[in-house]
């Protein structure tokens, strides 16, 4: 609320003192300029009434620093002749509705079809779907709890964990031209398209589980028999239980499209959705435009009017946009060499931070860097001596490698780790299993034992990897084991190490976990030929993302 120049009791005669505004300071003693932070409990003196008390007049000069009259609420409690008066910030004020959110972008879309998504893809689909069950617009934890959407509840598995049935909500619509209900059938015709081998889905693998899925995706069988739709229910059998059912079906595996969408080669980008927005115009390598979605009945937010995606901006002119105001988000990021001077001019210490007007953030990010042990060489075929590379490996030197090249990739700069799952992922619990703050050499060599050995490790050409492998190199030398060190540049990198039978035996990989669900961080070769790192794979750093925000960031 917006407060008055006086702040006043009931309206009497009596005389009132001044108050001081301190807090655990004796009555009568005088607060040091600064001593109060916004927030805090003060008091003042007042004079007993014949019926009640009356709060001393407050001018504005008394405010203690930091605190704006215009911004403070007041709650008021009489006893023993005191006026007690706490005073705190007002809450935010709820969300602007309305306007448009420009971003840009340098590399167009994968696909706009939700059941192809990948790269830059997640972002737009996500705006723009409706899923049975999906994680809610907030932080963790909270933000990694899967809840329910067009479902009326999560549903609890039955007999034997295989079983999930899910009671539709109604008045869920797809957008324009569309408008069509969503309903179980809805779900089960979107389902079967992502299955069909015609659509090619890379999210088709995640139904494999469901009964009668080999019938379907061979021809055998016209629909797919575990998933029925009956009125507003939908259930969903699985041959036997998976545990990660759930999140990815709350990734978007099954996010709604109309019942009759055809599957065909290289998907459709002009899908109606169910979602908060929906696709209003796309030209491909140019601009994309989503509409909020007047038939959404959901609880996501949808806050703009419209969002505009500008297709072709690299880095550099993305940030003279941003400066500019013209543009307010850069999907792709900024420039390299950008970060010092924007933390320094909008990160959360500068002087328009302190005005409220902070445009830098960074935030976290679920991601890990791993170094991978190949066991189908010979050398790491030992577990004990895999064991021992853990304890060698000096994992608070590789982070700080990360750290000086934070702008190259933001995924660098974070914490040490010994374990896979980031902070933001539910249930995530850091069980402390090998050393943080430095190698335990004396472990390391009891587990490795007598090694003399030679370790073919790729890398990129690039920081921090370089750097990452000389410390790997170093650290390894104390248990008698010679890295030769072989560069490539990225991409050839990682098309080699996803190769099976590659002669590598160490390699550096980053992992960027989009979806929130534990399941997804743990590491997977690229690749046709799985298997060939196993459980080799040991991470030492978790990341944190620099987001670049325009003028304002927008709410979708």
């Amino acid at each position: 609320m917006r407060a008055a120049r006086r702040l006043a009791g009931p309206a009497d005669g009596a005389r009132t003192a001044r108050p001081a505004w301190r807090t655990g300071l004796p009555r009568g003693a005088a607060a040091e300029p600064g001593q109060i932070p916004p927030g805090a409990a003060v008091f003042g003196d007042a004079r007993r009434t014949g019926y009640g008390s009356r709060l001393a007049d407050v001018g504005l000069e008394d405010l203690p620093p930091g605190i704006d009259a215009h911004d403070l609420q007041t709650a008021l409690v009489s006893a023993a002749g005191l006026v007690w008066v706490t005073v705190a910030p007002a809450p935010p004020p709820p969300p602007v509705t309305g306007g448009t959110a420009h971003f840009t972008m340098q590399d167009d879309f994968s696909s706009l079809d939700p059941a192809l998504a990948l790269g830059n893809d997640p972002e737009v689909i996500y705006a723009t779907c409706a899923n049975l069950v999906t994680y809610p617009d907030k932080p963790a934890p909270s933000g990694s709890q899967i809840v329910p959407e067009v479902a009326e509840a999560v549903p609890t598995p039955t007999d034997g964990g295989r079983m999930y049935r899910f009671t539709l909500r109604s008045g869920f619509r797809f957008s324009p031209p569309s408008n069509e209900a969503v309903t179980a059938q809805t779900f089960k015709a979107t389902i079967e398209r992502v299955a069909s081998p015609q659509l090619n889905s890379p999210f088709a693998s995640q139904f494999s589980g469901v009964v009668g899925y080999h019938d379907y995706v061979t021809g055998k069988a016209p629909v797919l028999s575990g998933v029925v739709a009956r009125g507003s229910t939908l259930t969903i059998t699985l041959s036997q239980p998976d545990g990660s059912f759930l999140a990815n079906l709350a990734g978007g595996a099954a996010c709604a499209v109309p019942s009759g969408t055809p599957a065909v080669p290289g998907g459709l980008n002009d899908i109606p959705s169910a979602g908060p927005y929906y696709i209003a115009s796309y030209t491909p390598r140019q601009q994309l435009v989503l509409r909020r979605n007047p038939n959404y009945r959901g609880d996501r937010p949808r806050h703009l009017d419209q969002m505009i995606f500008t297709i072709g901006i690299d880095s550099a002119r993305a940030l003279a946009e941003i400066e500019a105001g013209t543009a307010d988000y850069a999907v792709d990021g900024l420039p390299r060499d950008a970060g010092p001077g924007l933390e320094s001019q909008y990160g959360p210490g500068s002087k328009a931070a302190r005005a409220g007007h902070q445009q830098y953030f960074i935030s976290p990010a679920n991601g890990i860097r791993i170094l991978h042990m190949n066991t189908s060489r010979p050398l790491f075929s030992n577990v004990r001596l895999r064991r021992a590379v853990n304890y060698a490996i000096d994992r608070l030197a590789l982070a700080a490698q990360g750290q000086r090249f934070a702008e190259v990739n933001p995924f660098n700069a974070g914490s040490p780790a010994g374990d896979y799952m980031p902070p933001a992922i539910g249930g995530a619990t850091d069980f402390h299993l090998y050393p943080l703050a430095g190698p335990d050499l004396r472990r390391a060599r009891q587990l490795a034992g007598n090694v003399h050995a030679t370790a073919i490790m790729y890398t990129p050409d690039v920081p921090p990897w370089l750097q990452e492998a000389q410390i790997i190199r170093r650290d390894l030398q104390a248990l008698g084991i010679d890295v030769q060190l072989k560069e490539f540049p990225l991409n050839d990198f990682y098309d080699r190490i996803s190769r099976r039978g590659e002669p590598f035996d160490l390699a550096v990989s980053v992992r960027a976990v989009h979806r929130r669900s534990g399941r997804h961080c743990v590491p997977r070769p690229a690749g046709p030929h799985p298997g060939h790192r196993a459980d080799s794979h040991r991470p030492w750093l978790r990341p944190a993302h620099p987001s670049h925000a325009g003028r304002r960031t927008p709410e979708s």
